[in-house]
C-alpha cells in the first residue's frame, strides 16, 4: 500500500511506502549540492530515536534536506516570513481531523524540511558538530509533528526536556545556553 502526501516541494507529490511494519519509517530526500554532507543513515537514526520515544509504533516521517534559497521560499510561503530559517515541520494531520490509516498500517506524521547551510552556520555558532546541530533540529521538528510546541513557558520547558531525552539516547548533550531550537 502507498500513501501519497502532497509535498511542500514544487507542488508535487512525495510518495511514501507505508506497508505493514513494526518499525518507524523515515524517508529522506536531499537536493544537490547537499548530498553527502550528512549521512542519511545518521539522519534516519535521529528521526527514529524520537519516534521510538514519542510516537505510535509504525509511525513515519519524511525528511527533506535543502539549501537556503528553497528554505527562504518555504518560510515565506507557509509562515509569511521572508527569511531563511533552520527547520520547518509540515504535519500531515491536525486537530480538526486528518487522514486516518487502517489499523496495522504505518501512520505518516508529516514532513520536516531542514536547511543544511543554516544548520552549518548554527553549528559553528553553538560550537557543535553539524551532526549534533542537525540532530537537535530534527528532534525538535519531529516533536512539532507530534503536537509539541513552545509557545508558553511550561510547554517550552517540557519540549526542551523531551528534546534532551531523545538526544541523550543518541549520546548528544546540548551545550549550556542552547535551548529549544528556534528559540535562540
Amino acid at each position: 500500500m502507498q500513501v501519497f502526501l502532497e509535498g511542500v516541494r514544487g507542488g508535487g507529490y512525495h510518495a511514501w511506502e507505508m506497508g505493514r511494519t513494526n518499525a518507524f519509517r523515515v524517508t529522506i530526500s536531499t537536493t544537490e549540492p547537499f548530498r553527502g554532507r550528512l549521512s542519511e543513515g545518521w539522519v534516519r537514526q535521529v528521526a527514529r530515536a524520537v519516534l521510538r520515544r514519542e510516537a505510535e509504533e509504525g509511525s513515519g516521517v519524511g525528511v527533506y534536506l535543502t539549501g537556503d534559497e528553497e528554505m527562504r521560499e518555504l518560510n515565506r510561503r507557509y509562515r509569511g516570513e521572508d527569511a531563511v530559517t533552520d527547520v520547518l515541520s509540515f504535519p500531515l494531520s491536525s486537530d480538526e481531523g486528518g487522514f486516518i490509516m487502517p489499523r496495522g498500517r504505518a501512520k505518516g506524521l508529516g514532513e520536516v524540511v531542514l536547511s543544511v547551510p543554516q544548520a552549518e552556520r548554527q553549528a559553528a555558532l553553538h560550537g557543535v558538530s553539524l551532526k549534533e546541530e542537525v540532530a537537535h533540529l530534527l528532534v525538535h521538528a519531529v516533536l512539532h509533528l507530534l503536537g509539541a510546541d513552545h509557545e508558553e513557558a511550561e510547554k517550552a520547558r517540557d519540549m526542551q526536556r523531551r528534546e534532551e531525552e531523545a538526544l541523550a539516547d543518541l549520546g548528544i548533550r546540548l551545550p549550556v545556553g542552547v535551548h529549544v531550537a528556534g528559540e535562540g
